[in-house]
């Protein structure tokens, strides 16, 4: 099996639309890194590249497999969706997450596909106009709303580059200290050397008599 992994390093930052060429039974991978609580929609429509098929419409009978996995490599989400659709998922740990795509299908076994997929996440992953509508919010509400959400997204990323600054600084006193303990090591070990080398040179010369 094909296996690809592209690392997106963004945050909160609205993600344009891409489309990526896969073979049937192939996977795709991507690493999203989130912070805390934060939802992540993606979006995505299944295309077969086939001289009988259009390429502007989806086929009954072609799916796709979607697994998530969280930054401790746990599966969170693992779920077979159709040739076109969307899934959301909500972080409960900070840090990178796995993304894959696996498209599965009888009828295009060996066949190449253009996967067109989006990817949103935090304040941009909410539709307000969806929102405004079920929660029957004027324009004022839905504005208010949205800053509030905006305001929270800033909150977490904060949160989260704290959360990095002390993994870095965590990883940073570790590889200090094993360089001390190696250095402090390696200490010992010449003046035992240099010992041993005096105790050996101090039997030579009693032996011969020199001293």
């Amino acid at each position: 099996m094909k296996y690809c992994c592209i690392f997106l390093a963004f945050f909160f930052n609205l993600v344009d639309a891409l489309y990526f060429y896969l073979n049937e039974g192939g996977e795709k991978c991507f690493i999203q890194e989130l912070p805390r609580d934060t939802l992540l929609v993606g979006s995505y429509r299944c295309l077969p590249l086939t001289t009988n098929q259009s390429r502007s419409s989806t086929v009954e009978g072609l799916g796709m497999m979607v697994e998530i996995k969280d930054p401790a490599q746990k599966t969170v989400l693992s779920r077979e969706y159709r040739s076109e659709g969307h899934f959301t998922y909500k972080s409960h740990d900070p840090g990178e997450h796995l993304l894959c795509l696996h498209a599965k299908g009888q009828k295009f076994v060996g066949k190449k596909l253009k996967i067109d997929f989006d990817l949103q996440t935090g304040e941009h992953a909410i539709n307000y106009t969806v929102l405004q509508k079920k929660e029957k919010l004027n324009e004022i509400e839905t504005k208010f709303k949205q800053l509030v959400e905006k305001a929270a997204a800033v909150t977490k990323e904060q949160d989260y580059q704290r959360y990095r600054e002390e993994l870095f600084r965590g990883t940073t006193e570790t590889i200090s200290q094993r360089v001390l303990y190696w250095s402090v090591g390696e200490t010992i070990i010449l003046i035992l050397m240099g010992i041993w080398q005096m105790q050996n040179l101090r039997g030579f010369f009693e032996s011969k008599k020199l001293v």
